[in-house]
């Protein structure tokens, strides 16, 4: 035993500051505007991960089986064994990584290969590290319905190429949000994973000490790449500070920091899930808030927040109200609604889409014909007839949110028609449109809708009505923390930063000035009321375009 330690001891002196954690950097020369810089600074400060003597990181460097063993206990705080006998043959008790593999074995976090052995210095691969992670989070793969993952969060281009042993395991990591596909949407589960990537994927999994927040989506659920995802970016992203990094720049001036939150997630697949999630959020998880992502959870939420009245409550997009469809008056005390301006935002995309028209007919895709949806028609029929009074809008709605063959058969029909330019309003069915878009080629456009969609076809998506819905989350959390969370209903719009259009990354250089400057003054003209954008289909009838200096 004691001749154990004393050669853990000089082990422990002798290693290279790139494996074990040393004196934390302030700074690494190599990670300055790397898409986990903020990630990796954070675990340096807390010493779970350290650079190396030259001062740099080496983020995109490959990393072994053991050292990503050592840097996930590491930050679960699980502590390294000092006695025992090695489990695998090709692990000595004298090895630096011993200890921190013998605790992963005895928590059942690890197994090896068949033949005993378990490579700790072997590169490891995202399938493998899945398997790893999920073990650690005492994550039960068994219960995790695989097929629905890969339909929307997991419907990665290479999803086929997962190994079988490892398909459940990547979609409970894909599920959960620890795990996530590249820009590509390829998960590429036989690469070797980088420095970056297990930094990234240490602190989605490192415990928090903030509040426990719940969030249950709609049917439209994690990978509809707009509205849940736009509520989980707020959630998990900025309050619980996985990527601050995904701030947008229209956001920068609202103080957005980490709230150090507990994230976790329900996925409903029916209308029929509604109730029981919430009320696993609230009875079972108990959760200081549970958030309720779309109007369609709204009766659930009234329900359930009756039920918890000491459970803080968050309802997106819906309002309660009694059988007369009249606001509850007094609101309940620990529910708050946020709502939208989406006839603002969507009116602005409108005036582009206007502007824009070399054809003078563009497309408005709903999706269900609700009062929500019809917001969004409105305001995008009147930024049309504002900027282009020849321009003519051919509306359609799929009957769904989850369907992007929906959205494309529609597009496609609307393209048909003469359309040059369509905006979807529709969650996932957003998605075949602008797969529309990018097949119609040039001259073509989609508009994407909630979260900024404008990167799924480059050049071919025109803008986006950005719907801040991860504002709306991430103040909803702040509330609770500072203590003046308080029921009622609380409504953004542009000037509120609620809504706006997209930062154009891709359309910028093909949108003339000229569209960039009226599109602007519009939006100060609604910040300052001098616009009142209608809201309702029959305030749209009475709306006489204003002019544009």
């Amino acid at each position: 035993m004691r001749k154990f330690l004393i050669a853990v001891l000089v082990l422990a002196l002798l290693l290279p500051t790139a494996i074990l954690p040393v004196i934390a950097q302030t700074t690494l020369s190599d990670i300055s505007g790397h898409w986990a810089e903020q990630t990796i600074l954070k675990l340096v400060e807390k010493n779970y991960i350290s650079g190396y003597p030259d001062g740099t990181f080496k983020p995109n460097n490959t990393i072994t089986r053991a050292e990503f063993v050592k840097i996930l206990t590491s930050v679960m705080g699980i502590a390294p064994a000092t006695t025992g006998e090695s489990a695998f043959s090709d692990v000595s008790t004298s090895d630096w990584f011993f200890g921190y593999v013998a605790a992963a074995v005895e928590k059942g976090i690890i197994g090896g290969y068949p033949d005993g052995t378990f490579k700790p210095n072997d590169p490891i691969t995202r399938e493998q590290a899945a398997k790893i992670v999920v073990k650690a989070k005492g994550i039960d793969e068994t219960t995790i319905d695989s097929e629905y993952v890969f339909a929307h969060a997991g419907n990665f281009v290479d999803k086929d190429t997962i190994s079988d042993w490892a398909k459940t395991l990547v979609a409970a990591a894909v599920e959960k949000g620890i795990m996530k596909g590249d820009a590509n949407n390829a998960f590429r589960p036989t690469d070797q994973i980088t420095r970056a990537e297990t930094a990234a994927i240490a602190y989605r999994v490192m415990p928090r000490t903030g509040i426990k927040v719940g969030l249950v989506t709609d049917v439209g659920g994690r990978g509809d790449k707009s509205f849940n995802d736009s509520a989980l970016r707020g959630l998990e992203d900025w309050a619980a500070g996985w990527d601050l990094g995904t701030v947008p720049e229209d956001l920068t001036d609202k103080g957005i920091t980490s709230l150090d939150v507990n994230p976790v997630i329900v996925e409903s697949k029916a209308n029929e899930d509604y109730v029981p999630n919430l009320t696993k959020m609230a009875a079972d998880e108990k959760c200081d808030l549970v958030i309720a992502v779309g109007f369609m959870l709204t009766d659930a939420v009234k329900e359930v927040s009756a039920q918890f009245p000491n459970t803080k409550f968050m309802l997106i997009d819906g309002i309660l109200t009694d059988e007369n469809f009249n606001v509850l008056d007094p609101y309940p005390a620990n529910v708050v609604s946020y709502s939208f301006k989406e006839h603002e935002g969507s009116f602005l995309v409108g005036a582009m889409a206007g502007y824009m028209t070399k054809a003078n007919v563009v497309g408005f895709i709903g999706g269900m014909e609700v009062p929500l949806i019809k917001k969004f028609e409105a305001g995008y029929r009147a930024g049309v007839m504002t900027a282009n009074l020849d321009a003519k809008v051919l509306v359609n709605y799929t009957g769904n949110f989850t369907s992007a063959d929906d959205g494309k058969k529609n597009a496609v029909a609307q393209f048909g028609q003469n359309a040059d330019i369509v905006y979807a309003a529709a969650g996932a069915c957003g998605i075949g449109v602008i797969e529309a878009a990018k097949e119609k080629g040039e001259g073509f456009f989609a508009i994407g809708v909630d979260s900024d969609q404008d990167y799924m076809a480059p050049g071919r998506v025109l803008t986006s009505m950005i719907k801040h819905v991860d504002l709306s989350v991430w103040l909803a959390c702040k509330s609770v923390i500072d203590g003046n969370f308080k029921g009622g209903i609380v409504e953004l719009g542009v000037k509120e930063g609620g809504v706006n259009h997209s930062l154009l990354l891709y359309t910028k250089d093909i949108i003339p000035q000229e569209v960039l400057d009226k599109v602007a003054t519009i939006r100060d003209m609604i910040i300052k009321g001098t616009i009142v954008v209608p809201d309702t289909l029959e305030k749209l009838d009475t709306f006489k375009a204003p002019t544009i200096p």
